[in-house]
């Protein structure tokens, strides 16, 4: 057996203790959600500002006084860890769905599920570990993310990593041994049977069972490892054995439907109706929708093939309405998500084929089914079922939406939004005062799909009234995607007010970003004289940051207007300082890349 040198990963010691944040009090969750929104903003800003890593703790600064506050009274802070969400016990607490410097998703991806703070952490290991986290997502670690961690040695952060291991070598024992003798020779024993009962091995209980484990301990980092069979063949006898168990549902499936068709008695007919009944649940079990979808199929077509007994047809007709029955049971609906999550699903056309039969009268089993699903493609199939045979469920939408989770409400506005009711804008007015960030600012982008006056005057009072600076922030943005003759006026007035110096930088940056993207000559005029204001022995500090907000801006808001911008400021050595022309060129090559895009050709 092999060890690790001590490190903050708990790898195979079993569940993970719970947060000692089950019952926090909202306070307290507050001042949580207020240090990793602080936590977010510095780590962007020291991504931004590489060439100032002198900088970095007072980026921190913010975020590192909350947690140490709040580490000062309860000495450890907490928080699991879901695909892009930080969770203290039942709450959400903050999600970072941004493809774009993502903090969350990155650890979770790796395997961590618990990130632990401790009383003495630092402003500077809080920027070192999330910058990893960022450098790693961007391609620029050589190992694995854990392993990138585990080398920064940070003293006051640890992590719970969920894992797998291997079974020791084989001449390395002497620290865990199982005995296994017995069970071995018991279970042999009660394979070999000379009686007629041919499963009596099966009803082997635990309790039969010796099993003595001697000198093992729960032992951290231990990683055991041993010579298994080789990958290739075992998924190779797994796809084996799927394959047998797939083809088997169906022999039986077609062996029930030929027997349906011969001369039977009310007794045999009686028992094909509940091995009927038995092989949808296998079936279900199995992930085989579009099997049962033609086993409907091919009930009614037995029940008017006039060929047949009246006996026979009758039976046909009672199987098909009571394996429909069956199909809408709310225990039958819900296991369609437990075979969906288990990734045993592959026929997605007959899954969609499937839901469509279930038909409307399921839409609150299909809301709480859509509730459970993890794999988007999934959600999305859904989804465009309940489009399409849900368009009498809107209220039922629309109630659902203020109180649903996060990812269900997104689900919903999307349904709605492709159902496109009369008063579809009004059903989405609620979801703006949402405690939830991140679906206000989801129901407001839905509202601003729709370009009329109605949507545009929404995100207007939003970007003019609302208390919340991203949302205010995320409206400007909406803003630029209408007619320049719209939302000219509304950004330019915004920009020229007395108080616009005052508003917090990301509110500042998010305005410059969307003039720069109104294709109108005030708008890029505005933009342009910011990079033309020439730096005085007094001000030029502040003239440079003005620049650098606005270069920052226009990163945030690539376009063929922003690049060419970033390039000429590039250039223009006598106009602008070094701090300034570098972090044009280093923004001008990001804008580039996004607008090729992956394959490297321009997007359109």
């Amino acid at each position: 057996m092999t060890t690790r040198a001590p490190q903050p990963i708990m790898e195979g010691t079993g569940e993970p203790v719970a947060p000692r944040s089950e019952r926090m009090a909202d306070s307290d969750l507050g001042h949580l959600r207020r240090v990793l929104v602080e936590i977010k903003k510095a780590i962007k800003q020291a991504a931004f500002n590489r060439h100032r890593s002198d900088q970095f703790e007072s980026y921190m600064a913010a975020a590192h006084g909350l947690l140490a506050a709040y580490l000062a009274v309860h000495k450890v802070c907490e928080f699991k860890l879901e695909v892009s969400t930080f969770v203290v016990g039942d709450t959400p607490l903050f999600e970072d769905d941004q493809q774009e410097s993502n903090l969350i998703y990155p650890l979770w991806a790796a395997g961590i599920r618990l990130l632990t703070f401790k009383e003495g952490v630092t402003a500077l290991e809080l920027v070192r570990f999330f910058l990893a986290v960022v450098d790693y997502r961007r391609g620029e670690g050589k190992d694995d993310l854990v392993t990138h961690l585990w080398k920064q040695e940070f003293q006051g952060i640890e992590w719970v990593v969920v894992t797998d291991f291997d079974l020791g070598e084989e001449g390395e024992q002497s620290e865990v041994e199982i005995e296994v003798e017995k069970v071995l020779t018991f279970l042999q024993d009660s394979l070999r049977s000379d009686t007629e009962d041919g499963i009596g091995f099966a009803r082997v209980s635990i309790a039969d069972l010796d099993v003595r484990l001697e000198q093992l301990d729960a032992i951290r980092q231990t990683v055991v490892t041993q010579q298994t069979v080789d990958r290739a063949d075992r998924k190779s006898v797994q796809q084996e054995v799927v394959a047998d168990e797939r083809d088997l549902l169906r022999r039986i499936c077609n062996i029930l439907l030929e027997v349906m068709k011969m001369p039977s008695t009310e007794r045999e007919l009686s028992d094909l109706e509940q091995a009927l009944e038995q092989l949808l649940d296998g079936l279900i079990l199995e992930g085989q929708f579009g099997m049962v979808d033609r086993l409907l199929d091919q009930c009614e077509m037995t029940a008017r093939d006039a060929a047949l007994l009246s006996a026979n047809r009758e039976m046909a007709k009672t199987c098909s309405d009571r394996l429909f029955l069956l199909m809408h049971e709310g225990q039958r609906v819900r296991a369609i998500g437990s075979a969906l999550n288990s990734g045993r699903t592959k026929d997605l056309d007959g899954l969609k084929r499937y839901l469509m039969r279930l038909g409307p009268t399921v839409t609150l089993q299909l809301l709480d089914l859509l509730d459970t699903l993890t794999s988007i493609p999934h959600r999305r199939l859904v989804c465009d079922v309940m489009i399409s045979v849900g368009q009498q469920g809107v209220p039922i939408f629309a109630r659902r939406l203020p109180t649903a989770s996060s990812n269900l409400a997104k689900d919903l506005l999307y349904i709605i939004d492709r159902i496109n009711p009369p008063d579809k804008v009004s059903l989405f007015a609620p979801i703006l005062k949402h405690e939830n960030a991140v679906l206000r600012m989801e129901g407001l982008t839905t509202i601003s799909r729709t370009k009329d006056q109605r949507c545009f005057e929404i995100i207007e009072e939003t970007f003019r009234t609302h208390e919340v600076p991203q949302m205010r922030a995320h409206a400007a943005r909406l803003l630029a995607e209408y007619p320049p003759a719209m939302c000219e006026p509304v950004l330019l007035a915004a920009v020229s007010a007395d108080d616009f110096e005052d508003k917090p930088d990301g509110e500042k940056r998010a305005l410059i970003g969307a003039l720069a993207k109104v294709e109108s000559n005030k708008a890029q005029g505005w933009v342009r004289a910011i990079f033309a204001e020439k730096s005085g022995l007094l001000r030029g500090r502040k003239v440079d940051d003005r620049k650098l907000m606005a270069i920052s801006a226009l990163q945030a808001a690539p376009g063929l207007p922003a690049l060419q911008l970033l390039v000429e400021v590039a250039k223009d050595e006598r106009q602008h300082s070094k701090e300034v022309l570098e972090a044009a060129a280093a923004a001008a090559l990001e804008v580039k890349r996004r607008i090729a895009g992956p394959s490297g050709a321009p997007q359109a």
